[in-house]
């Protein structure tokens, strides 16, 4: 057996465990992230993580990307998800989505507001019976919609 060399030197610096890793990674063939280039999915601006998860939402494998980082990802995007949408995800806290809880915010203004049932009828694309139902539903502080 030929001896190593002084200068080479056994480092476990975490590498072994990384590449155990790897054969974790579940069969991402035909996943739209096939191809793509992978700093898209460890992004660096709301607009690069944006375009990852619409790459994403538009994937036939994102429950099971996303199913897999649960269990085995704290970065990233996967599965449509970011880094910290997973975390809440784990620890069983509904991920928000501003958009919804500013539009959320709105409904319940126009519902406990003064505006004209037949104005959010149309807004709402509902009848005006069913605002006069939301808002007797708002004010007795029942769930609406």
């Amino acid at each position: 057996m030929t001896k190593r060399p002084n200068h080479i030197v056994a480092v476990d610096n975490g590498i072994a465990e990384l590449l155990n890793s790897f054969t974790q990674l579940p069969n991402f063939a035909g996943g739209k992230c096939v191809g793509a280039d992978p700093d898209l999915f460890f992004p660096d601006t709301m607009a690069q993580a944006r375009q990852a998860i619409a790459l994403c939402n538009s994937c036939p494998l994102i429950e099971q990307c996303l199913q897999w980082a649960l269990v085995h990802e704290d970065h990233g995007i996967w599965g449509g998800k970011t880094a910290r949408q997973r975390a809440r995800m784990r620890n069983g806290v509904k991920a928000v989505n501003p958009v919804d809880a500013v539009k959320g915010a709105e409904w319940a203004a126009a519902v406990a507001g003064n505006e004209p049932a037949r104005v959010l009828a149309e807004r709402y694309s509902v009848s005006e019976r069913t605002v006069f139902r939301w808002r007797k539903e708002f004010k007795h502080g029942k769930d609406v919609g």
